[in-house]
């Protein structure tokens, strides 16, 4: 309670964790009195059983594909916890239809028209003799409409729009150690995808792509204090992504080719009216649901592949650069990481290959998550190895 110095601390380490690094044969000890795999605790059967019948079709300019699909799934789960055992089951029955039509309007230019339609039952939960039922049934026409247009034999366009409906699961109450129940309504919104591609020259060609995610009903996790501790109760909440990618790929000669690419997205979670965060503590908007989101994750990312091919030669080396990172996530602003590839062709059917992943045996994180913390990547790899076709 009053902490501890840092002899205490010292002693702490050296009578409850692992002996690391240094002391090998410590190591091997500790091992031997505290490793291994105990008797496993959860176990979990999930089947899926249905039937989908396909239709396709060409009929003038118009390719028209259309498919019905139902499927039956089951999930039963059995854990163990403090000597009690709990027994649940969950069945969900679903039934989609869906048709697209694929237009050639000329020969520049192609739309691509699609409706689904979707009806989810209401899962079925039963545990330890409760029975839980979902919201009920959900039923939705999701309609999708693409198009793509080329200007020229080195320009083209595309756009895409889709509706998104996700129903309720199981998983968006039980994932979450919540202490209320919350009225939870299906995922809704809409993705608009816009894109553009030009050739510059014969060797070289420039591309950018925009995506936006627009969801008017998303599901977040909410923290909340409850008794002295956090926990975490669902919430619907509005969902605004959006994100931009940049491309170039230049051919110097026969032998040399640059691809490069940035990356960059936003995300923001904003909560429905009438949820609030308490303003104590210290988030700048208190009906943000998740206001840290956006620095859980490198915010730009950089791309470079330099490659050299020569009769039955190929190699490239492939630089990433991460970019924007948040110190209170990552153990650094940005890093830098570089994969190399070597390939060779004996014979049509005979190659051989090594490939070098991290190469500098950078320590980087390219994600982090509040139980886990920042993912450490894998060290420097190296593969060797022939591949044989016949």
């Amino acid at each position: 309670p009053n902490g501890a110095t840092a002899e205490q601390l010292q002693q702490f380490i050296k009578d409850h964790i692992v002996p690391f690094p240094g002391d090998e044969d410590a190591m091997k000890e500790w091992v031997k009195e505290n490793g291994g795999v105990g008797e496993p605790n959860r176990w979990s059967i999930e089947k899926n059983r249905g039937a989908q019948l396909q239709y396709a079709k060409t009929i003038g300019q118009n390719d028209i594909i259309a498919s019905v699909t139902y499927d039956k799934s089951k999930l039963y789960s059995k854990s163990i916890r403090n000597g009690v055992t709990n027994v649940s089951h969950t069945d969900r029955t679903t039934i989609t239809g869906y048709i697209q039509d694929k237009i050639h309007a000329s020969d520049k230019w192609d739309i691509t028209p699609a409706l689904r339609y979707s009806h989810y039952k209401s899962f079925n939960t039963s545990t330890g003799g409760n029975k839980i039922d979902g919201k009920g049934a959900s039923n939705e026409f999701t309609p999708t409409l693409n198009t793509e247009y080329m200007f020229d034999d080195t320009s083209s366009m595309y756009f895409g729009w889709t509706k998104i409906m996700r129903p309720i699961k199981q998983g968006d109450y039980t994932n979450t150690n919540t202490y209320q129940s919350v009225p939870l309504d299906d995922e809704k919104g809409n993705v608009f995808t816009l894109g553009v591609k030009k050739d510059i020259t014969d060797k070289t060609t420039v591309a950018v792509h925009y995506d936006w995610t627009k969801m008017s009903n998303s599901i977040a996790r909410l923290p909340v204090v409850h008794e002295g501790s956090l926990v975490y109760s669902p919430v619907n909440a509005k969902e605004d992504k959006k994100s931009i990618n940049l491309t170039l790929d230049h051919q110097f000669d026969e032998h040399f080719t640059l691809s490069a690419s940035y990356s960059h997205m936003k995300d923001k979670w904003m909560a429905k009216d009438g949820w609030s965060l308490d303003p104590s503590w210290g988030y700048k908007n208190p009906q943000d649901v998740n206001t840290a989101i956006n620095s859980l994750r490198p915010a730009n990312q950089y791309a470079l592949n330099l490659s050299y091919e020569n009769g039955k030669l190929y190699t490239g080396l492939l630089t990433n650069w991460y970019t924007g990172c948040s110190r209170t996530a990552f153990t650094d602003k940005q890093f830098l990481v570089l994969d190399w590839n070597v390939n060779y062709e004996f014979t049509k059917d005979l190659a051989a290959y090594l490939l070098v992943n991290n190469l500098t045996n950078e320590a980087y994180q390219t994600a982090y998550s509040t139980t886990y913390g920042g993912a450490s990547m894998p060290g420097r790899c190296i593969m060797v190895g022939m591949k044989y076709t016949f």
